[in-house]
């Protein structure tokens, strides 16, 4: 069953530019089955699968597209959207109009963001075994439109049945105590935040909100931002603000 307003309020070929999130070499075939049959059972236009873990710790599996990666990044920068309600809430997350009021509501700034990045609708499925989840499968459309009963029912068949093949693609993968948490993928984030830290001398926590802020006025993903603050083309210091 699809969460409520309130409970929110409270192998395809790889797209030009997208860079996978795990290490080179991996092929995760069950996840990649996953967003094929997707794409070939509902009229979307594209999926990504993504895997969670405690706090900050994501990882983005397969994107079939530009468009759904850039949803994937725009979540990470601005701490809102689909794939982080419906990880929270364990229920499939719909919006099947991306310029409603609803949606404004909903998601201020990454309803916005993600409209001007080709989504005009999102929906958002819980990756779980039992009642823990490790990940969500996100679906986007490039024209607005609900997810019919019967489609919706597939949906959530297909991911039920293909839980388990991603799950077996990142058990050799993820740390193995207790809810999965990658080891791999935006490795860079924490350590520029802790440059950020010393270079700003404030708190982790407050140095990645001024990484996510530098990504999102730059308009680039946040993992480019980061590689830039290791490799010393962009500095924090108070002296020397940061340039893309």
């Amino acid at each position: 069953m699809e969460a409520t307003e309130d409970e929110i309020n409270a192998g395809e070929p790889e797209p030009v530019g997208w860079q996978p999130m795990v290490p080179a070499g991996v092929d995760f075939t069950g996840t990649r089955r996953l967003c094929s049959d997707v794409l070939r059972a509902l009229p979307v236009h594209g999926a990504a699968v993504s895997v969670r873990g405690n706090g900050e710790a994501v990882a983005l599996l397969h994107a079939t597209d530009a468009v759904i990666t850039r949803l994937d990044d725009l979540q990470f920068v601005l701490g809102e959207g689909p794939c982080r309600d419906a990880y929270r809430l364990r229920a499939p997350v719909l919006e099947p109009d991306l310029t409603s009021q609803a949606a404004g509501l909903r998601w201020p700034m990454f309803g916005r963001e993600a409209a001007a990045a080709g989504a005009a609708a999102v929906f958002a499925f819980p990756l779980q075994i039992g009642a823990v989840p490790f990940g969500v499968l996100e679906l986007y459309r490039n024209e607005p439109g609900q997810l019919t009963e019967d489609e919706l029912a597939a949906a959530v068949l297909l991911v039920d049945t293909a839980g388990r093949l991603v799950l077996a693609d990142v058990a050799g993968l993820t740390s193995g105590a207790g809810e999965p948490a990658p080891v791999f993928g935006r490795e860079e984030i924490p350590i520029a935040t802790g440059v950020i830290a010393a270079q700003l001398g404030v708190s982790t926590s407050q140095a990645l909100i001024e990484l996510r802020a530098a990504a999102f006025s730059a308009n680039r993903p946040i993992i480019d931002v980061a590689a830039d603050v290791l490799n010393g083309r962009i500095n924090f210091s108070p002296s020397r603000p940061p340039t893309a």
